[in-house]
């Protein structure tokens, strides 16, 4: 699987030399992989939930936008006759063929702020996918698009009508397809703002089931995996928002390697993901030579992944060692902005960054958002400020990633090309 790596903006220079024994630990979500199973490295703790219980998944956060669909019970389809109103939502809908003819939506497993709702955005800063920031002074968004959701034998007409951000609320309408239990639901987040997620069924409303965002580090689950066609279900590690990853392979000794220099950590939410392990035939394989390093706040963990057990039992076996505290290296960005920002055609983009010290690498690159490096350039690393000329001519509207890399270290901008 290809990841996007998106390097972190700190640098280990070495770690304590208090690193715990390691230890083999056994994570279970069950024979046919029916639950999910959040995981906490430094007490073993596990949250054991069932995959089903769930419809829809909210972000939390005031600001955030990412709604998921539960891709392992359901599928989501844009409705394609027609954008959000009360007209083209009563409306006669005819759904023939919609597996085949409607565009199927899918958690692209990236970001927790992007679900399948969100996959549809023209990628300005302003389309969530299912609806249209309204900027100041309410900061609301409104919800443009239709929805089929199917779960089963469950048709339903979904429409996310708004999000009140300043209150932390989502209003969503919901009808079957002959226009029955047409319900206009307001889901409140602030309870569960100390959450990621927060949940919804149609049969159970908003609900509370994943652990504080402090309480877990790592999600074992079954998810869709990122290669398509088809959308396939793939069985791997999602990790907390508030970690980050780095993933070393062709290691000659798992077992006493530590070396974090130059390992790339990111915060994707599958930077572990899935192919630590090879399918079968005939019998499940584990990657022999392949370390993933795991920080969160300032302890830096050792996982090797030892074992899998497949849809018999849904157990994922590994060690794990904690590598004690980390020491940073001071990072030597200083201030950074550019401008125009948003930039139109024909705009030259300016890199305006401030150097503390002298490095011996620095580069800019640009990012789309599928991960894919359209510019790259060697620039001025001593010290001091300085104003770089970015290469956007081949920049096609939509939003992109700017990272800043000084010797490992790393800041990143979002710039937005109209």
């Amino acid at each position: 699987m290809k990841k996007l790596i998106l390097l972190s903006s700190v640098f280990f220079a070495a770690l304590s030399a208090t690193a715990q024994t390691a230890v083999t630990d056994t994570v279970s979500i069950g024979a046919s992989y029916i639950s999910q199973n959040y995981y906490k490295l430094s007490t073993g703790a596990e949250t054991v939930l069932s995959t089903s219980e769930w419809d829809l998944g909210f972000q939390t956060g005031i600001m955030s936008g990412g709604i998921w669909v539960n891709n392992m019970t359901a599928s989501l389809y844009a409705y394609p006759a027609g954008a959000a109103s009360n007209t083209n939502f009563t409306a006669t809908w005819d759904t023939a063929g919609y597996a085949t003819s409607w565009k199927g939506l899918f958690n692209p497993q990236t970001s927790w702020d992007l679900g399948a709702f969100n996959t549809t955005s023209d990628g300005s800063v302003f389309d969530y996918g299912w609806g249209v920031y309204q900027g100041g002074p309410t900061h609301n968004v409104l919800g443009d698009s239709l929805y089929l959701f199917v779960k089963g034998t469950t048709f339903k007409k979904l429409w996310i009508v708004a999000k009140i951000s300043l209150e932390n609320k989502y209003i969503i309408r919901h009808a079957n397809l002959d226009g029955s239990g047409d319900d206009t639901d307001t889901l409140s987040f602030n309870p569960i703002i100390a959450k990621n997620m927060g949940y919804f069924a149609f049969d159970a409303n908003v609900f509370t089931r994943e652990p504080n965002i402090a309480d877990w580090d790592l999600l074992f689950t079954r998810y869709n995996g990122t290669f398509a066609p088809p959308f396939n279900k793939v069985t791997g590690v999602l990790s907390n928002p508030e970690i980050q990853v780095a993933e070393v392979r062709g290691v000659a000794n798992v077992e006493t390697f530590t070396d974090t220099t130059g390992a790339g950590f990111s915060s994707v939410l599958n930077a572990i993901g899935d192919d630590w392990k090879i399918p079968p035939p005939p019998a499940w394989v584990i990657e022999d030579s392949l370390v993933y390093f795991v920080l969160r706040g300032n302890e830096l963990w050792k996982l090797i992944f030892t074992g899998f057990g497949g849809s018999a039992n849904g157990n994922f076996i590994f060690t794990k060692e904690l590598l004690s505290t980390v020491s940073v290296k001071e990072n030597p960005i200083g201030n950074m902005v550019m401008y125009p920002n948003p930039m139109g055609d024909g705009q030259q983009l300016t890199l305006v960054y401030n150097l503390t010290k002298r490095a011996s690498d620095a580069a800019y690159t640009v990012f789309d958002l599928a991960g894919k490096m359209v510019s790259r350039e060697q620039i001025n690393g001593e010290t001091g400020l300085h104003t770089q000329t970015v290469n956007t001519g081949n920049l096609a509207p939509g939003m992109y990633m700017v990272n800043l890399t000084v010797d490992n270290n790393t800041q990143t901008l979002k710039l937005i090309v109209r």
